[in-house]
C-alpha cells in the first residue's frame, strides 16, 4: 500500500506484534525500509507517547495487534487511528485475536486495513482474510496473480471460504453471551490462584481493555516451560506464548515490550478459554497450579 499524501520509507510496529507482522517486517527492512519498534507500558497497552515521539515526516505506516496474542490487551485504537490521521499515514491493524469475540465494526471504520484468521473463530486452518480501505492505492507483493484483484496469487479455497464466512456469522451471534461467560471464568481463576498471590504476576489491563478469555501471567522462579509440562501431567494445556512461538526458547514478546528482563520473561505462561471450556476446568486449573506452586516453594514476586 502507499499513502495517497505521504512519501517516505519508515514504519512503525508494536514491539510486541505477532510473528507474521515482525516477517513481513524484516523483509521490507531488507528491502530499504526504516522500522522503529514502540514498546508497551506495564499495563500492557502500547506507548502511546512514545509512538508519537517516533513519528517522522518519513514515516508512512503503523501497525499495531488490534488484541494483543500473549496477554489480551485491547490496544486503543481510537486514540492510534487519530495520530495516525492527524500525520496523513496509513494504520494496519491485526485483529486476528479481537475478531468474533469483541465488536470490531466501529474499529474497522478507523483503520487502513486489517486481516482476521479462520481458525480463531472455530472455522477452517490455513484460512483468514484482508480488508484493504477501497480509497488506498497498492500493487501486489508477487506481480502477475490475478486471483483477489492480485492480492495474492493462488486458486481461492471455495469450501474453506464459505466455512470460515458461516463460523463468523455464528460467533457474531453468540459473541455477548460467550464474552460474559469468559469474564465469569477469568473471575474465577483469579480467585482459585488467591493462595499464592504473592508469588504470581499477572499481566493486564483495566477491564474496558482487556480481552477476559487470555491471561497471561508468571510465577517467581519458576520458569513457563516446567509449569507447562506439570500442567500437561495433570491433564491441563497452557503455553508459554502464543502457538505460533511454540518450540522456540526466545521469551514471549509481549514480556520484552513490557522491559521485562530475560530471567522473569522466561517465567511467563498464557492461558487461554475456549467455547467448550467449564467453570469446573478452571477452578481445577487454578487449584493444580496453586499445588504446583506451593511445592515448588517459590519466592515472591515483589
Amino acid at each position: 500500500m502507499s499513502s495517497p499524501n505521504r512519501k517516505g520509507n519508515h514504519i512503525l510496529i508494536g514491539m510486541a506484534e505477532h510473528s507474521s507482522i515482525q516477517g513481513a517486517i524484516k523483509r521490507l527492512e531488507q528491502a530499504g525500509y526504516r522500522i522503529t519498534l514502540v514498546p508497551f507500558q506495564s499495563s500492557g497497552l502500547i506507548d502511546l507517547e512514545k509512538l508519537a515521539s517516533s513519528i517522522t515526516t518519513e514515516t508512512i505506516l503503523i501497525s499495531i495487534q488490534h488484541v494483543n496474542s500473549e496477554i489480551g490487551t485491547i490496544q486503543p485504537l481510537e486514540r492510534i487511528a487519530k495520530i495516525c490521521k492527524d500525520n496523513q499515514i496509513l494504520l494496519h491493524s491485526d485483529f486476528v485475536q479481537s475478531f468474533g469475540k469483541i465488536d470490531t465494526t466501529k474499529m474497522a471504520s478507523l483503520v487502513s486495513s486489517f486481516s482476521f484468521s479462520g481458525h480463531k473463530i472455530y472455522g477452517p486452518k490455513g484460512i483468514g482474510g484482508v480488508y484493504i480501505d477501497p480509497s488506498i492505492s497498492w500493487s501486489p507483493f508477487f506481480p502477475g496473480g490475478t486471483h483477489e484483484k492480485g492480492l495474492r496469487p493462488g486458486t481461492l479455497n471455495v469450501p474453506a471460504i464459505a466455512a470460515m464466512t458461516v463460523a463468523a456469522q455464528r460467533i457474531g451471534n453468540q459473541m455477548h453471551e460467550e464474552y460474559r461467560k469468559f469474564l465469569l471464568l477469568r473471575k474465577a481463576f483469579m480467585e482459585a490462584i488467591e493462595p499464592i498471590k504473592e508469588s504470581v504476576q499477572i499481566f493486564q489491563a483495566d477491564e474496558n481493555a482487556q480481552l477476559p478469555q487470555i491471561i497471561g501471567l508468571r510465577f517467581a522462579g519458576i520458569e513457563g516451560q516446567w509449569m507447562m509440562l506439570e500442567c500437561n501431567r495433570r491433564g491441563f494445556a497452557i503455553s508459554t506464548g502464543s502457538a505460533c512461538q511454540v518450540g522456540m526458547q526466545s521469551p514471549a514478546k509481549a514480556m520484552q515490550a513490557m522491559g521485562l528482563g530475560i530471567r522473569e520473561a522466561k517465567e511467563f505462561i498464557r492461558i487461554s478459554f475456549g467455547r467448550s471450556t467449564t467453570l469446573d476446568d478452571v477452578v481445577r486449573l487454578g487449584q493444580n497450579i496453586v499445588i504446583i506452586v506451593s511445592e515448588f516453594k517459590t519466592t515472591s514476586v515483589i
